[in-house]
């Protein structure tokens, strides 16, 4: 199982395809003659989320305490690199080769960091929990946990989050053999939060808070994970036209086809 650590800084990763000039026998590196242009699909990610809430100081005069352990499971994302003999937008325009990847694996998962806390409500509350985003919007619905002093079940449940997928084709050379690379991150639009509330009985504790919630942020909002390094192969004559689109984990389309450019007009490995 693949685990993440999210930060707030974009981070990198890389895939490589077979797809460049092939027109002599010789290898040689394509010359850059403008920036490859970014590619930007928003979309739903569905994510999977399991937690385990661990209390103390139940039934005590001090506060009780808090603490989770779980993870995100992210669906996971693809790209296709698909390349055409001609524009598009004219007629005739074929497919000569396709490659595609995983660029973040179905499965990937983020943690629940383990950040305990504690709260000034005594005795033993009833614990509730619910995933929330930045902005304090519930993701998912508010599930009760169970009774402070007595036994815990397990938070799980299946929900989207708001990302964005960005790429951009970095590079395209044909030495030792025709590749293209890609560069690109997952953002979490609005982050995730997990709200743990203990609700008391005012009659148990006087004095003590009846109310209390902790906040745990498990992903910021912004929230960048990197993109997989994962070759692909394909191939493809001449100077082809390329396209990008991003799939589901299952490999459907996800959005629009944008096009990148021509091989030749992207930048080469060494620029």
């Amino acid at each position: 199982m693949n685990r993440l650590v999210l930060g707030a800084l974009v981070v990198w990763g890389t895939m490589s395809v077979a797809a460049c000039d092939q027109a002599s026998n010789e290898h040689q590196i394509l010359a850059a003659t403008a920036p490859a242009p970014e590619v930007r699909q928003d979309f739903l990610m569905p994510v999977h989320a399991t937690a385990i809430a661990q209390l103390s100081g139940c039934n005590s005069t001090q506060g009780v305490a808090v603490a989770l352990n779980g993870e995100l499971a992210l669906a996971g994302l693809g790209a296709r690199l698909t390349f055409y003999n001609n524009d598009k937008r004219t007629q005739g325009a074929t497919i000569v080769a396709q490659g595609q990847a995983g660029v973040i694996p179905a499965g990937t998962t983020i943690s629940i960091p383990r950040q305990p806390g504690v709260t000034e409500v005594r005795g033993n509350p009833t614990v509730f929990m619910q995933l929330v985003d930045g902005s304090d919007r519930p993701v998912t619905s508010e599930v009760v946990l169970g009774a402070c002093a007595g036994t815990l079940t397990s938070f799980t449940s299946d929900f989207q989050l708001p990302a964005v997928a960005r790429a951009t084709l970095t590079s395209c050379q044909n030495s030792p053999g025709p590749n293209i690379t890609v560069s690109g991150e997952l953002a979490i639009e609005a982050g995730v939060v997990a709200r743990v509330t203990l609700r008391g009985d005012s009659a148990q504790q006087a004095g003590g808070a009846t109310t209390g919630t902790l906040r745990v942020v498990i992903v910021p909002a912004q929230g960048t994970i990197q993109f997989a390094k994962q070759p692909v192969r394909g191939g493809a004559g001449g100077n082809p036209w390329v396209y990008l689109q991003f799939l589901s984990a299952s490999g459907a389309p996800i959005g629009q086809e944008f096009l990148i450019g021509r091989c030749q007009q992207l930048p080469s490995a060494n620029s």
